[in-house]
C-alpha cells in the first residue's frame, strides 16, 4: 500500500511538472450538456434486480466556471459480490495523436467518503488490460488531474505506453457499500497545444481617404432575464456601457406565461427604462398560429399592442421567420398580410415605423418575390446566423462572418450586398436594413440553450467583430441574440460580462453612429481592419480571424495631430488590456488566435 501511495504521488508530481513546461489545450470528452447518451452501465446484483444498482442522470449543480449541466452518478446499497460501473468509450488512437497527458475532471461527493475506482481499459491484439486508480469523493468541488502514470495494473505497470490502445474508462465500485452519489463535470484530457507559427502582417490605414458614414450599431434582444437585470445597478451600468441601439423584444416570448394586459404593462415599463439608457425600444409581433391571420385575430392583437404602447414604442417589426413552422407563409400570402397590417397600424398613428419580414436568411428567390409583391416597408429585417449545425469548423464559421453568408444555407444574397439591392428596389435611397437576430451559430439544445460554445467565448467575440467590419456602412443595426442569460447572452444571468460583451462594447464605443469610415489595407487576408474618424480620435478595429497569433505593424497615414496612442486588446471575460503610447504613426500590436484589438490615435 505504501508503494502504491508513493507511485501515485509521483504520478501527480510528474503530470503537474509536464503541465508547467509544455503548453496545454483542453480537449473536453464529456460536458453533459447533451445529456448522458455516451455512457452505459454494467452491473451485477444478487437481489431486487427490478431497481438498477447504479443510475446516471444530469443535474444543474455544476462546478465553478462550469456549463449548465453535470453528471449525477448514483449507487444504491450493494451486498457482498455486487458491483456496478459506468462506462465511457475512449478513442486511444485520437488520444495518442493529440499527445494527451492524462485525464482531468471536476467532481464533488455527497458529504461522505466513498472510494471509487477509475479504470482505463486497453485492448491490444484481442487482449484486455486494465489500469486502475482509486479516489475518495471530496466534500467540495475539486478539480482532479490524473496523468497516465497514475493508472496502474496489478504489476504496477503504468498506462503510459498503452494510451493508443485505450478503449474505455470505467468508474466502478464493488460491494458491499451503502448508498452514495457524486457529481462529475468537464471530463477532459489535457493535450499538447499545437505549435502554430506566428504570422507577421502589415496594415495601413489612410485617414485622408474617406469612404462613407457609418450608421451601424449593435443592439440586443431582450427577454425576461434581461429585464430583471435592470433592477441591479451594476448590471444596469454594464448594459448602459454597451451603448446599444435597438432594444428588441419578441412579444410571443412574454405572452407564453402571462395574459396580454399584464404583458403590455411589462413591455411599457421596459420601453421607458431602455429609453432612459439611450436605446430605441423595438417590438416584434408575429402570429402564434397560422389561423390567426385569415380570421383577423392577429390584426386585432397588433392593434391592441400599438394602441397600448403609444407613444413610447414607435418601431414595430412584423413577423418572425414566416417561412418556417408554424406559419410557413408563401411570399405572396405574406405580402398580402403585411400590407393589411401595415395599413391598420398607420391608421392608428402615421408616425410609427412598420418593417418586416424577419426572414431566417437572405433567401434570394423568396426576397425577390417579397420585394415585388409587398408594399414598401419602413425598414427591412432578417436574421443572420453563421451556421445552423454543431459540426461546422472554426474556419468555415469564421468565413461566414467575413463573407456575410451563412455557411449552410443555400441561395443567399451576401448581407453586405443587400444595401445595393434595396436601393435598386426602392430608389433612390432604399430603405434602412436591420438584422434583428444575430449570433455565430443558431444550433440549440431542446431547452433552447446554445449547442455550440463558440457563440459566447473569445471565438464568438472575434466573429461578432468580424461581422461588424464587413457590415459597417452597409446596414444600420445588428441585434445580438441575446442580451443576457441562457448561454447566449452578452451578460450571464448575474450580469457578468462574457467575452462577446467586450466585442460589442468595442464596436459601439469606438465606431459610433456618424463615424467617417476610411480606407484600410493589409497583406494578411484573415486580418480584418476597420478605420474610422470620430470627433475625438482616429480609430482602428483589428480582427484576427485566423488560428495563428499575428504580429501586426500598423501604419496610420494622414494624422494631422495626435496627442497620444491607446491600444486595447480583448482578453476573454476580463476587461480589455490597455497600453498608452507616445504620439506615433507606427504601432505594433500582437493579436492571439481569433483576437480583437482597437488602436486609437487620440487628438
Amino acid at each position: 500500500m505504501k508503494r502504491k501511495w508513493i507511485w501515485l504521488c509521483l504520478a501527480f508530481h510528474v503530470f503537474a511538472w509536464a503541465n508547467s513546461i509544455f503548453p496545454q489545450d483542453l480537449w473536453v470528452l464529456e460536458s453533459f450538456e447533451q445529456g448522458t447518451k455516451q455512457w452505459f452501465v454494467q452491473t451485477k446484483q444478487s437481489e431486487n434486480e427490478e431497481l438498477p444498482l447504479v443510475h446516471l442522470t444530469t443535474t444543474s449543480l455544476t462546478p465553478p466556471e462550469g456549463g449548465k449541466q453535470a453528471g449525477l452518478f448514483v449507487w444504491r446499497r450493494a451486498n457482498r459480490g455486487d458491483w456496478g460501473r459506468f462506462v465511457f468509450p475512449l478513442d486511444g488512437a485520437q488520444l495518442s495523436a493529440k499527445r494527451a497527458k492524462g485525464l482531468t475532471f471536476w467532481w464533488v461527493g455527497d458529504g461522505g467518503q466513498a472510494t471509487v475506482s477509475f479504470i482505463l481499459v486497453a485492448e491490444r491484439q484481442g487482449i484486455e488490460r486494465s489500469f486502475k486508480v482509486e479516489l475518495t469523493t471530496p466534500p467540495t468541488w475539486q478539480q482532479v488531474h490524473l496523468g497516465w502514470e497514475a493508472f496502474r495494473d496489478e504489476d504496477e505497470t503504468p498506462a503510459t505506453v498503452f494510451v493508443r490502445y485505450l478503449k474505455e474508462l470505467r468508474i466502478e465500485r464493488v460491494g458491499p457499500f451503502a448508498p452514495f452519489f457524486f457529481i462529475m463535470d468537464e471530463l477532459a484530457t489535457e493535450v499538447a497545444a499545437p505549435s502554430l507559427p506566428t504570422i507577421s502582417a502589415r496594415a495601413v490605414v489612410d485617414f485622408q481617404q474617406e469612404r462613407q458614414t457609418n450608421l451601424l450599431r449593435w443592439g440586443a434582444h431582450w427577454d425576461e432575464k434581461a429585464i430583471l437585470l435592470l433592477q441591479d445597478p451594476t448590471a444596469r451600468k454594464r448594459i448602459a456601457d454597451l451603448r446599444l441601439g435597438w432594444a428588441r423584444i419578441f412579444i410571443n416570448e412574454l405572452t407564453e406565461k402571462r395574459d396580454f394586459e399584464t404583458s403590455a404593462k411589462l413591455v411599457q415599463t421596459w420601453a421607458v427604462q431602455v429609453q432612459r439608457l439611450n436605446m430605441v425600444p423595438v417590438v416584434t409581433l408575429s402570429p402564434l398560429k397560422p389561423e390567426d391571420l385569415p380570421t383577423g385575430a392577429f390584426q386585432q392583437q397588433v392593434i391592441f399592442w400599438v394602441q397600448r404602447l403609444l407613444p413610447t414604442v414607435r418601431i414595430y417589426e412584423l413577423f418572425q421567420r414566416p417561412s418556417e413552422p408554424p406559419l410557413q407563409l408563401r411570399p405572396e400570402a405574406l405580402a398580402i398580410h403585411f400590407s393589411a397590417l401595415q395599413e391598420a397600424m398607420k391608421q392608428i398613428s402615421p408616425t410609427i415605423q412598420v418593417g418586416g419580414w424577419g426572414e431566417r436568411g437572405a433567401w434570394r428567390g423568396r426576397l425577390q418575390l417579397l420585394f415585388a409583391k409587398a408594399p414598401r416597408p419602413d425598414f427591412f429585417t432578417l436574421h443572420f446566423y453563421g451556421a445552423h449545425n454543431a459540426s461546422i469548423s472554426d474556419e468555415e464559421l469564421m468565413r461566414a462572418a467575413r463573407e456575410t453568408v451563412s455557411a449552410d444555407l443555400p441561395d443567399q444574397v451576401p448581407l453586405n450586398r443587400l444595401d445595393e439591392w434595396l436601393r435598386q428596389i426602392y430608389p433612390p435611397s432604399g430603405v434602412p436594413f436591420q438584422v434583428t437576430e444575430c449570433a455565430p451559430n443558431a444550433i440549440r439544445t431542446r431547452d433552447g440553450k446554445p449547442a455550440d460554445e463558440r457563440v459566447a467565448n473569445s471565438f464568438g467575440a472575434a466573429w461578432l467583430a468580424a461581422l461588424f467590419t464587413q457590415m459597417a456602412g452597409r446596414c444600420e443595426t445588428l441585434v445580438h441574440y441575446k442580451l443576457a442569460g441562457d448561454g447566449w447572452g452578452l451578460l450571464d444571468e448575474s450580469g457578468t460580462p462574457q467575452p462577446i460583451y467586450w466585442s460589442v462594447w468595442a464596436c459601439n464605443t469606438y465606431f459610433p453612429t456618424g463615424t467617417t469610415l476610411v480606407t484600410a489595407a493589409t497583406n494578411f487576408a484573415p486580418l480584418l481592419i476597420l478605420g474610422g474618424k470620430t470627433k475625438t480620435a482616429n480609430n482602428v478595429l483589428l480582427v484576427n480571424t485566423s488560428s495563428n497569433t499575428v504580429d501586426i505593424l500598423l501604419e496610420a497615414i494622414g494624422l494631422e495631430r495626435t496627442r497620444t496612442v491607446r491600444v486595447r486588446v480583448l482578453q476573454g471575460r476580463e476587461a480589455p488590456s490597455y497600453t498608452e503610447l507616445p504620439p506615433t504613426s507606427l504601432v505594433r500590436v500582437r493579436l492571439p488566435a481569433y483576437g480583437v484589438g482597437v488602436v486609437q490615435f487620440v487628438f
